[in-house]
């Protein structure tokens, strides 16, 4: 096995690793502390990894290795055994939250130098940088993780933007959606400019693309050519990421209540574009990237509970209580739940019954698992 080596697993966002999750508290093998980076937004440092900054773990000739990209603004390997430090990039990237994915050659990550870099897997040399289209926007950093197939990334960047780009040099980007300045019915803060933003990572199901939109939109593109197939309207600010299930042609994304007074929750839609059940959480709804198995989908809300739904019809089959919200993607792996939230506790949960097994606090909070 080559190990998790981007967001949520593979193209569809459905592998969450293996092994077996523990039914007692773990202990803390190692700790690697990255540094602080600063920005006009925030009067204290940011430091650690951000959302949806999920470590890619790769399996090598010559080891297992930890990748990391920080809000420092370094990309890290590090040593999977031991926690060690391999290699740090030269380059400070500003701001990361996007997650690294790991091909045999390259690392490709966004950030919030307004780009997506590809770099040399074993010297961190930067081989391509991918800008953002300056258009009136309100942001162009690039928070969305890469979604590798084959020879092919997408990436979506808050300029609006999907684009598939080719792992093969001159890594020439071979479409991009949509073809026009996007648009957005919402403004962002004070700014009065126009919300196009797009934070959620790409899905692939089939020759689908499917990514939402922070203008409260989700497109299925042709992956080949970009072409809109069909778009479904969540109504607001859509970060989470797709997860397809093959086995009945859908895939499930969650919805934030944002810049409208309308519901968040989880929903669930066709391949053709089409609602097939929405379930409401509360709060500011939902921020996180589901987790399935042939039964559940497996959720974290902004409103501090952990659901598990029936994948067919979206009944509720139990809600556990957190500490405090959470953003976290949850990971289901045996009948068993890792689940994190904003408060720092990292949880394990019974599947079935949704029995909270252990926690154990970690740190400040969490928003990647």
């Amino acid at each position: 096995h080559r190990g998790v080596t981007q967001f949520r697993g593979n193209p569809a966002h459905t592998f969450y690793g293996a092994g077996t999750i523990p039914s007692t508290a773990p202990e803390i093998i190692w700790q690697f502390r990255t540094g602080q980076q600063f920005s006009k937004t925030l009067k204290t440092p940011w430091e650690g990894l951000g959302w949806t900054g999920q470590p890619a773990v790769s399996v090598e000739a010559h080891g297992t290795f930890v990748y990391i990209a920080s809000l420092d603004g370094h990309l890290y390997k590090l040593d999977f055994t031991t926690g060690e430090q391999v290699l740090r990039s030269e380059q400070n990237f500003n701001i990361i939250k996007s997650s690294p994915a790991v091909t045999d050659n390259y690392v490709v990550f966004g950030s919030w130098d307004n780009a997506v870099h590809i770099v040399d897997k074993h010297t961190f040399e930067v081989l391509h940088r991918e800008d953002a289209i300056y258009t009136p926007s309100a942001s162009y950093d690039f928070d969305s993780s890469p979604t590798v197939e084959g020879d092919f990334f997408y990436i979506g960047g808050e300029d609006g933007y999907v684009r598939r780009i080719s792992l093969v040099p001159p890594f020439t980007r071979s479409w991009i959606f949509p073809k026009k300045t996007p648009q957005s019915p919402f403004l962002y803060q004070n700014s009065n400019k126009p919300y196009v933003g797009i934070e959620s990572s790409v899905a692939i199901a089939g020759d689908r693309a499917i990514v939402g939109s922070g203008r409260g939109q989700v497109f299925l593109l042709d992956k080949h050519n970009g072409a809109l197939l069909a778009q479904f309207e969540t109504g607001d600010d859509t970060d989470s990421s797709p997860v397809v299930d093959l086995a009945d042609s859908s895939f499930y994304i969650g919805v934030e209540k944002d810049f409208v007074d309308k519901l968040g929750g989880l929903y669930k839609i066709s391949l053709s574009g089409d609602s097939l059940w929405f379930f409401e959480t509360g709060r500011k709804g939902i921020f996180s990237t589901p987790a399935i198995d042939s039964q559940r989908v497996i959720i974290t809300g902004d409103d501090r509970y952990l659901y598990s739904l029936d994948k067919t019809t979206g009944a509720l089959h139990w809600k556990t209580r957190l500490r405090d919200g959470s953003w976290s993607s949850p990971i289901l792996i045996g009948g068993r739940i890792l689940a994190a939230d904003y408060a720092g506790y990292l949880y394990g949960i019974e599947a079935e019954g949704g029995e909270m097994l252990w926690k154990i606090k970690l740190g400040n909070y969490i928003v990647c698992l």
